[in-house]
């Protein structure tokens, strides 16, 4: 007979499962994690698992969606102290010493998991648009200042930060630097 758990249980063993998930993704690439050894080792029957998420994709959109917010918590404080400095700080500490999604999945095991999640797609990239429109807001006035273009320029530097390894090494931090004065450039210039 299978056991029942409790809510109680169920919020532990579910936390448990995303860490992990995570602490997986920092050993192996996404297509090398086995969901039965994720059970195994949150001491639960692979089946058991299927009760929390219902797919690998939806397991691993769900760390996804942890890491970006954590990741975003330094837009509030932008939105909060809207300076310049702050502006360019963000951008360029984002790609260079903070661990973005990119650091746990490439850009192929993205396109895996949209692939098999569309409507997850759309909804990340509203998500990111929707922030862009609060930062741009917060740092000036002007209407001319396209959030999809502050998007696009934040992926260019997620992609430089997923793709590193066929970057120069010895400029990379100066690339970001370049990058992250261009986004800044772009929503504080007059």
């Amino acid at each position: 007979m299978p056991k029942i758990f409790s809510d109680t249980d169920r919020t532990n063993i579910r936390e448990s499962l995303l860490v992990i998930g995570r602490k997986a993704l920092e050993r192996n690439l996404y297509k090398n994690i086995s969901i039965a050894d994720i059970a195994s080792d949150a001491g639960i029957a692979k089946g058991t698992f299927y009760n929390f998420f219902p797919s690998k994709e939806v397991f691993f959109y769900e760390i996804m969606l942890q890491i970006r917010d954590e990741n975003r918590m330094a837009f509030a404080e932008l939105i909060e102290s809207p300076t310049r400095e702050n502006a360019y700080n963000l951008f360029y500490e984002r790609y260079t010493t903070k661990k973005t999604i990119y650091d746990y999945f490439t850009t192929d095991e993205l396109k895996i998991i949209f692939r098999r999640l569309p409507h997850k797609q759309k909804e990340a990239d509203e998500n990111s648009l929707v922030l862009a429109k609060k930062v741009i807001s917060a740092c000036t006035d002007r209407k001319d200042i396209k959030a999809e273009v502050v998007v696009n320029l934040m992926n260019i530097a997620a992609s430089a930060s997923a793709e590193r390894e066929f970057l120069l090494p010895d400029s990379y931090n100066e690339t970001i630097a370049v990058i992250a004065k261009a986004i800044t450039d772009y929503i504080f210039e007059k």
